[in-house]
């Protein structure tokens, strides 16, 4: 089961809000639920969701992925792409913890 819990994102990506589960063009967002266990939560990115949190062009992060040093997007359908919001967020991390390393 695929449920969408924005509490842990910024405002500006959904985090924390309680409205309408389709406040956006992303996948619907409940609210703050808890989870059990065995639920998977998931978060699609839209191409301007994942612009705001990596600061790449569109361009870029297509290099990136075709070199696989980016998550790969995942076709939603004919004319739709996201990024998983966990996979990007691991890569972000990754690239802050390689900062203070230096």
């Amino acid at each position: 089961m695929f449920e969408v819990c924005p509490s842990q994102l910024p405002t500006s990506l959904g985090g924390g809000r309680t409205g309408s589960p389709f406040d956006d063009d992303s996948i619907p967002m409940w609210g703050n639920q808890h989870h059990s266990p065995r639920e998977v939560v998931m978060r699609i990115l839209s191409k301007g969701q994942l612009k705001e949190l990596v600061l790449y062009s569109p361009q870029h992060i297509a290099r990136l992925e075709k070199a696989g040093k980016f998550p790969r997007r995942v076709q939603l359908g004919p004319n739709r792409v996201g990024w998983v919001e966990e996979e990007v967020l691991d890569w972000l991390e990754e690239r802050l913890n390689a900062r203070s390393q230096r």
